[in-house]
Formats: C-alpha cells, structure tokens, sequence
C-alpha cells in the first residue's frame, strides 16, 4: 500500500480555504483510514512470521545469522511502529474525554 506525496498536500491545502465545499468523491482513489490499519496490521503479522521462519531456520542451521538479524529487527521496528499508532490513538480518545460539554 503506497500513498501519493500528493495527497497530503491536498489535504492541507483544503484546510487553508475551510469556505470551499467538498465534493462527495473528493477522497476517491485513497483508502479508507480502516483499510489502512488493516493493511498495515496484516503487514505486520507477515514480517512477525518472515521473522519467527528464519529464527526457526536458524536454529536448525538452514539460514544465514544476517538474515535472521535483519528479520528480527525488521519486526521490532513494525511492532514498535504499530505501538506508537496505538499510543497515539489512546492519547486522542483521552483527550476527547477531557473535553467540556
């Protein structure tokens, strides 16, 4: 899954004009924020695998120790990754509790 540079850009360019109205297809092409955690979490899962098959590999002296290490740390930064989104979202649920009503 790949986003455009463009698509951010138009993003903030349609906050700096809030008169302008938006067309109901205005985000068509682009996924929905769902499918994009989703996509990110089974993308996460499938390097957790890649990762947990070489470090079995290696134990049985099938796989190089660069690969299992690249792999390992490959997951590490995924998992850390999908932590700070997590963090974030709590943060954002908290913050809207906060507010008054």
């Amino acid at each position: 899954m790949s986003l455009t540079a463009v698509a951010p850009i138009k993003a903030y360019s349609n906050t700096l004009n809030p008169g302008a109205s938006v067309s109901p297809g205005a985000g068509a092409g682009l996924p929905s924020f769902n499918s994009f955690l989703q996509d990110s979490g089974q993308e996460m899962m499938a390097i957790g695998r890649s990762s947990e098959s070489l470090s079995a590999n290696a134990l049985l002296g099938k796989s190089n120790l660069t690969d299992v290490t690249t792999a390992v740390t490959s997951a590490e930064l995924a998992l850390q990754g999908v932590i700070a989104i997590r963090d974030k979202l709590v943060g954002s649920i908290q913050e809207i509790m906060r507010m008054p009503v």
